[in-house]
């Protein structure tokens, strides 16, 4: 919260945002949604488009999968320090609740979420502030209570904090983008038990890559600038050890590689690795 005040202040003294703060309240037309959107207003689709969907609900159900995890990996890290407040995670239980929730969304304002059911940023908050004792935080349901029962509903209809907010949408999503990229790292570092489980028997990379600078998008020394990154051996260290910077010989199919806006597909594989050396 205080690098997003921050970077907020920054915008605005610089001139990237302007904010035309309004005072009041205003409540959703939540009618004329209901209107617009419901089956049990405009009717139920068709067979077809229902068999179109499959794709959106596979998508759908992959993003709550990961939800899943990262939400209980968080929640158990964190009851590590808090075990005078046993928490009971049941993931039927999970399941159960987010298809009731979409079932009643189905019926009034049906829309393919573009996330998954948790709010990474709230819930790491909420774990992390929860973690520090009883003091800071007596239950992690208070936390929970104060965003989505306090919070959130009094906010949607408040339109000083609406009118605020809406020029800096783009860095509060940015924000939560990096949350939930922290979160999913977090739970993939502790899922290895040991240095050797982090390590790659089969280091290979392929990975699309581009120059930041546009005047360097094109060319043979473009392409050869980015051969090296990333380094696959990396992949492949237990521990912390010198590499060798570049030793190459490079065989090129084309005098003059092109390419569009930049973009090169780079694949790169690691064969051997011995005393700081690898090919």
């Amino acid at each position: 919260m205080p690098g997003f005040v921050l970077a907020a202040l920054v915008a605005f003294l610089l001139n990237e945002v302007t904010f035309n703060i309004e005072w009041g309240f205003r409540i959703p037309d939540v009618v004329s949604l209901f209107n617009r959107t419901s089956p049990l207003a405009i009717g139920f689709p068709s067979i077809d488009m229902y068999l179109e969907a499959i794709p959106l609900v596979v998508i759908g159900y992959t993003l709550l999968f990961g939800d899943l995890i990262t939400g209980t990996e968080v929640l158990n890290d964190a009851q590590t320090q808090r075990p005078d407040e046993p928490l009971d995670v049941n993931l039927d239980r999970s399941h159960l609740s987010v298809a009731m929730r979409n079932f009643l969304g189905l019926l009034v304002n049906p829309f393919f979420p573009t996330q998954g059911a948790l709010w990474t940023g709230v819930h790491v908050v909420v774990a992390e502030r929860w973690k520090k004792g009883p003091k800071e935080m007596p239950s992690i349901f208070d936390g929970l209570g104060s965003y989505y029962l306090m919070g959130i509903p009094f906010l949607y209809v408040t339109l000083p904090f609406i009118t605020l907010m809406k020029p800096l949408m783009q860095m509060a999503l940015t924000l939560t983008l990096i949350l939930t990229g922290f979160a999913c790292a977090y739970v993939a570092m502790a899922i290895p038990k040991k240095n050797s489980e982090m390590a790659s028997d089969n280091p290979d990379i392929t990975v699309w890559s581009r120059h930041v600078d546009p005047y360097s998008h094109e060319g043979v020394t473009a392409l050869i600038a980015l051969t090296d990154a990333p380094p696959t051996a990396l992949t492949a260290l237990t521990q912390l050890n010198a590499l060798s910077s570049m030793n190459w010989n490079i065989n090129m199919l084309s005098d003059n590689p092109t390419t569009e806006n930049g973009w090169f597909l780079l694949r790169t594989a690691t064969k051997s690795i011995r005393h700081g050396y690898y090919t």
